[in-house]
């Protein structure tokens, strides 16, 4: 993955229009075409397995370059194929070069020849198993990170918006009804969630260091309930259950439109003070 590009999809577009029609990670959007193909559900479910197996590859290192280039999200798409070939194949775009030259060709080089072939000594068979021990951890690493990242912002009980929020009461609403916890609170559990079971907490303190989530989230949740904010917090199988429920087609997420409250479009600058300053405050 190119680190700029995922500074800029991640740290700029996806938090500061979470849920929004510019947020590249929108995944009900991005499974429009799979969501109402008319093919088997257990054909579905089995290509679902093979994203999350490769899902950093077919998905998340395209979309992050896109989104620098364009500065905004893939489109919601009919033309699957044609999307693919526009993000990894085509040889007459940029982008797709230096995906290929800065992603792709690096890292495999790497990964897949030159770290088996350190091996060579113990012959060919140490380097077979040190290939195919690669490739056994790649497909595992996808996998994990796939549901403990994938899930944050998908299910039938999480918002997504029509209008951009107005200010920073707004945003870190926004923030709470448009994303998902995990369980959370000892360190194995933590660690093995990668911190991401604080998603809530994480978008409403982005700069905040990753042990100090499980400090503050007890009390985030304690205001929630306090003024009527709903906050989802369930199991990390509990939630991929809901995501892969939204990527086939089952479910829908929640909508909150403009005529339903008073979100408008910032003016301006308004919307930047978000972005250097708490969105909640604890007291």
């Amino acid at each position: 993955m190119y680190p700029p590009a995922w500074n800029h999809e991640h740290n700029v577009l996806h938090h500061y229009h979470t849920g929004e029609e510019n947020d590249p990670d929108l995944v009900e959007d991005h499974a429009e075409f799979f969501r109402k193909a008319n093919w088997p559900l257990p054909m579905k479910y089995a290509l679902t397995l093979v994203l999350a197996l490769t899902w950093k590859f077919t998905y998340y290192a395209p979309n992050t370059l896109r989104a620098l280039e364009q500065n905004c999200r893939n489109r919601p798409s009919g033309d699957l194929l044609g999307v693919a070939w526009d993000n990894v194949f085509n040889p007459m775009c940029k982008r797709v070069w230096r995906l290929w030259l800065v992603c792709y060709i690096p890292y495999i080089s790497v990964g897949f020849v030159l770290i088996p072939l350190c091996f060579l000594p113990l012959g060919w068979k140490a380097v077979a198993s040190v290939f195919l021990t690669r490739v056994l951890a790649e497909f595992l690493t996808n996998l994990h990170t796939f549901c403990i990242i994938a899930p944050n912002h998908a299910g039938d009980d999480i918002y997504r918006y029509e209008t951009h929020f107005a200010g920073r009461d707004e945003f870190a609403v926004n923030q709470v009804i448009g994303s998902a916890n995990y369980f959370c609170g000892t360190e194995p559990i933590d660690y093995a969630q990668g911190y991401l079971n604080y998603q809530i907490e994480h978008h409403l303190y982005p700069a905040m260091p990753i042990l100090k989530y499980r400090e503050y989230q007890p009390r985030v949740r304690e205001l929630c309930e306090k003024h009527g904010v709903p906050y989802v917090q369930e199991s990390v199988w509990a939630r991929v259950r809901k995501l892969v429920d939204i990527l086939v087609g089952n479910t829908s997420m929640l909508w909150l439109r403009e005529n339903d409250g008073e979100s408008k479009p910032p003016a301006g600058p308004e919307s930047d003070a978000a972005r250097t300053e708490p969105a909640l405050a604890l007291k």
